[in-house]
């Protein structure tokens, strides 16, 4: 079936259904986009975009930034809720002593596919990751540790005395 997602349940891959038409999703914020398209969201987000036209003026989108209710809490970050996005309060070495650096961000999956993006709005950085797959075995863990790296390693500012880090374009 050329509109059928395989998934790996166990050790072969097994049809996951037939694609649909998202329509009865978007009342919960399904969302299909091109990379491209999803590449002018970041860009919209991280303030990369000329002030205007803007969907929403920036302070509109910074008190949606606002944590409303905490969802997690790990060692190293405090993971809330906004007003449409998640807010993450990440603290780089776990310990309490660095100061708390905030992202937003958000994570779908539909159909076999999975994405996220996360915002430094201090910095203007940004990641968006796609997947085009799913598992059923260690997807959070993995999730989590994909997370740690985009905020340590490219997010992060670097040590004094480091080199700046290279910077690359999804253009």
């Amino acid at each position: 079936d050329l509109h059928s997602f395989p998934t790996r349940r166990s050790s072969d891959l097994e049809p996951d259904g037939i694609d649909f038409d998202t329509g009865v999703t978007n009342a919960n914020g399904g969302l299909n986009a091109s990379i491209a398209d999803m590449t002018r969201y970041i860009e919209f987000l991280s303030g990369h975009l000329p002030q205007t036209p803007f969907p929403l003026p920036r302070d509109t989108l910074e008190r949606m930034w606002q944590p409303v209710a905490e969802v997690a809490r790990e060692t190293d970050l405090v993971e809330s809720m906004g007003y449409g996005y998640f807010v993450i309060d990440f603290d780089a070495d776990g310990a309490g002593t660095a100061p708390s650096q905030r992202y937003i961000g958000h994570t779908g999956t539909q159909m076999g596919f999975r994405s996220f993006i996360y915002v430094d709005p201090d910095n203007g950085a940004a990641a968006l990751i796609a997947l085009n797959t799913r598992t059923t075995e260690n997807y959070r863990q993995l999730y989590s540790d994909t997370r740690r790296d985009i905020f340590t390693m490219l997010f992060s500012p670097p040590s004094k005395g480091a080199k700046s880090r290279p910077t690359t374009s999804a253009r």
